[in-house]
């Protein structure tokens, strides 16, 4: 069985999908970690009086600070590039879901995705994420998925990418 969806994403919701991408990327992962890490030792080694200067405090919490900061707003500034300097990106979209992949339609591409190549097939809240890479993914917005589809769309997904589909259940 064939499932068709035409889109648009406007660039809130392309902000929102970069952003569940980036948070879920191993290295942004261990980066926040490593701030909240050092914010905890800057805390400790200040409550302890082991350094007795505020200046550490203030510096371990701003890059826990500094950094959900950037990575937050990281993504916001590279979908605006991105809607700039391509126009596929900002209009109408065409995707096909088939037993063979997943086939995109939009404004001067057309590509084809195969199972076989797909990474991981994430489901998010608001996004169902194609992976072709670790760190890069197509987007369809659940929005555009009728309620009766949903089920079995995601049966199917499970079915033809198999573990690498990580859908809610």
């Amino acid at each position: 069985m064939n499932y068709t969806f035409e889109f648009e994403l406007d660039e809130g919701e392309q902000v929102r999908a970069s952003r569940v991408v980036a948070f879920r990327r191993r290295a942004m992962k261990a980066t926040l970690a490593v701030f909240a890490a050092i914010a905890i030792l800057a805390t400790l080694a200040f409550v302890s009086g082991l350094i007795e200067s505020v200046f550490v405090l203030v510096l371990g919490w701003g890059c826990l600070v500094g950094g959900l900061a950037g990575a937050y707003a990281a993504p916001k500034s590279a979908v605006k590039s991105l809607r700039k300097n391509n126009r596929a990106v900002a209009g109408p979209h065409t995707y096909v879901i088939t037993p063979d992949g997943l086939d995109m339609r939009s404004l001067g591409a057309t590509s084809t995705l195969q199972w076989a190549n797909v990474f991981e097939v994430y489901e998010s809240r608001e996004f169902l994420f194609f992976y072709f890479a670790a760190q890069w993914a197509q987007v369809l917005p659940k929005r555009v998925i009728p309620a009766e589809t949903l089920v079995p769309l995601r049966s199917a997904i499970q079915g033809w990418a198999g573990a690498r589909a990580h859908l809610v259940t």
